[in-house]
């Protein structure tokens, strides 16, 4: 069972301050991630776990995408790709 407290390929707007430095962000550039995960892990917990979000140019046009992966922890049922908001799930 896929975890529904996911999602990638988000458009975001915001800014980011770093001393004198402001970086912008717009909905049409910037993209988002979110792997909202409640669990009571052991003391010892070791997992792996990558996740982007983009714009992808295609002859159609431009889409969204997202990808979220993880392996040793939640039995793989956190691997998903997205594609313009619609999720995919992979069980491998």
């Amino acid at each position: 069972m896929w975890n529904p407290r996911q999602a990638a390929g988000m458009p975001v707007e915001g800014s980011f301050r770093w001393g004198d430095e402001e970086l912008r962000f717009t909905k049409a550039d910037s993209f988002a991630t979110l792997d909202w995960t409640r669990s009571h892990a052991t003391r010892e917990t070791t997992w792996k776990w990558a996740s982007f979000a983009g714009l992808a140019s295609t002859r159609a046009g431009d889409v969204s995408v997202g990808l979220n992966l993880s392996a040793e922890v939640y039995e793989d049922k956190e691997n998903a790709f997205w594609l313009n908001g619609k999720v995919s799930v992979s069980s491998e």
